[in-house]
C-alpha cells in the first residue's frame, strides 16, 4: 500500500455513535460550505486584470488564494473523515462494510476499485482509489453532497422512526446509508485529486497533515 494516500482513520481514542457522527456531518459541511464562500468572494474580489499588476502582487495574491484552496481541501478532508467514521461505527453493528462495497461498486457506471480497509502501525484506515477523471467544480461536489445528506436523512422516515408507516427495514436502511456515505467519500476523494492535477496541490501533505491534527487533537493513537 503507498503510504501518500489519502488516510481516513479510525477513532480509535473516541467513542462516536450513529446520531453523533451524523451531526458532525452535518457540521462538516456546513464549515466546508463556508470556506467555498470565503474561496469564491475573494476570486471576486481579485478579478483584476493580472496582465496589469506587478509581479510582486500577483504573487501576493496566489500565495493568499491558494492558502483559501488549502483551507477547502482541508474541509473536504474532515468530511470524508466523518464519513469513514460513520462507517467503522457501522462495523461495530456487525455490519459488513468491505462486502458492502463490493455489490455497491457492481451498481455504479464508474470502474471502481475495492475500497481498502488497512492497518499501519496499530490504526485501522479507508483509501478508495480515484474513479472520476473529469474536471469537477467544488460547488456541483458539494450538491452531490447534500444530495446524499438528504438521502441519508429521509432513511429515518422510511424505517417508521418519527411514526410514519415503515416502508423498509433496518437492514435496508442500514446498507443504503452505508452505500451514500461510499458516495460521499468517493466525491471527496475525485475532488481532491482533481484539485491536484488543476491547481498543484500537494495532496500527500495533506493526508499527512490530516492524521497529524486527528493524533494532536486526541482523536486517534497511532
Amino acid at each position: 500500500m503507498n503510504q501518500n494516500v489519502m488516510k481516513l482513520p479510525e477513532l480509535n481514542c473516541l467513542t462516536p455513535n450513529e446520531q453523533t457522527t451524523f451531526r458532525k456531518l452535518v457540521e462538516e459541511i456546513a464549515e466546508c460550505n463556508t470556506a467555498i464562500d470565503d474561496l469564491r468572494v475573494y476570486e471576486e474580489n481579485h478579478s483584476t486584470n493580472h496582465l496589469l499588476l506587478g509581479d510582486e502582487e500577483v504573487q501576493r495574491i496566489r500565495y493568499e488564494y491558494k492558502n483559501r484552496l488549502n483551507d477547502v481541501m482541508g474541509e473536504i478532508m474532515d468530511i470524508a473523515q466523518v464519513c469513514a467514521s460513520q462507517l467503522f461505527v457501522f462495523e461495530k453493528k456487525g455490519i459488513d462494510a468491505q462486502n458492502l462495497f463490493k455489490s455497491y461498486s457492481d451498481l455504479q457506471p464508474e470502474s471502481f476499485q475495492d475500497t481498502v480497509f488497512y492497518v499501519i502501525d496499530n490504526c485501522r484506515y479507508v483509501h478508495f482509489a480515484q474513479t472520476f477523471f473529469r474536471e469537477m467544480s467544488l460547488q456541483s461536489t458539494m450538491n452531490t453532497i447534500i444530495l446524499s445528506m438528504g438521502k441519508i436523512a429521509q432513511l429515518g422516515k422510511f424505517t417508521g422512526v418519527n411514526g410514519e408507516v415503515a416502508t423498509i427495514d433496518e437492514e435496508t436502511s442500514n446498507r443504503n446509508y452505508v452505500y451514500e456515505l461510499f458516495h460521499i467519500i468517493q466525491d471527496c476523494f475525485n475532488l481532491l485529486y482533481n484539485m491536484k492535477y488543476k491547481y498543484n496541490i500537494d495532496i500527500e501533505t495533506l493526508f499527512e497533515q490530516h492524521v497529524e491534527k486527528l493524533v494532536r487533537k486526541g482523536y486517534c493513537s497511532l
